[in-house]
């Protein structure tokens, strides 16, 4: 009966585990125009399933968000763009994003 319980406690936790978020490295490659923010899967050798938020900010202070999300295989990565409305006006200055994943 003991080891039922302990099996069961093993899938249940593992289980659980498996739906848990956690955060991936992006990182955000800007010109005037485009920021171009990516979060890649380098270190888990199953696919994971991504949300990723960028932001950037143009020279006249305008914030821009946009996301993604999607699986991410092995050796791969998820892309997120943001456009600046009038590149040559009010460039893109800044930009950011956070990666969240799950198995």
């Amino acid at each position: 009966m003991k080891v039922l319980v302990v099996l069961i406690s093993l899938l249940l936790s593992s289980g659980l585990h498996a739906q848990q978020w956690f955060n991936v490295n992006a990182n955000c490659q800007i010109n005037a125009a485009t920021t171009r923010c990516m979060a890649c899967n380098y270190s888990y050798n199953v696919p994971i399933y991504c949300n990723v938020n960028a932001r950037a900010v143009s020279s006249y202070g305008y914030w821009m968000n946009n996301y993604n999300q999607g699986v991410v295989h092995p050796g791969n990565c998820i892309y997120v763009y943001i456009n600046a409305n009038n590149p040559s006006v009010d460039p893109l200055v800044s930009g950011s994003a956070n990666a969240q994943c799950r198995f």
